[in-house]
């Protein structure tokens, strides 16, 4: 959710205010404070939900956050996070573990 207007964030640009600019530019939204803005990672940054294709979401960046996330979780249980998504290491196709 937007705290302020869009053309009020100077110092910073948050990844929702870019997508939020991007639905001003492209679509000439009218967008305010209080506005939430649905945004997807994409290979070239970041896209506002309703202009991007399936094809430009970077599928490996939402894995690499969900791994940072869940290793914590998981090291305290002693899974891996690469095997618990179905990798296996070369040294346990081996010995079965």
């Amino acid at each position: 959710m937007l705290n302020k207007n869009p053309d009020k964030y100077d110092k910073t640009t948050p990844q929702h205010i870019k997508a939020a600019r991007i639905l001003i530019d492209k679509l000439g939204r009218d967008i305010r404070a209080g506005d939430i803005i649905h945004y997807v990672k994409t290979y070239d940054g970041v896209l506002p939900i309703e202009l991007a294709k399936p094809s430009d979401i970077d599928t490996a960046k939402y894995i690499e956050l969900l791994k940072s996330t869940f290793e914590q979780v998981l090291d305290a249980l002693n899974i891996d996070f690469d095997e618990a998504m179905g990798e296996r290491t070369l040294e346990s196709f081996f010995t079965g573990r």
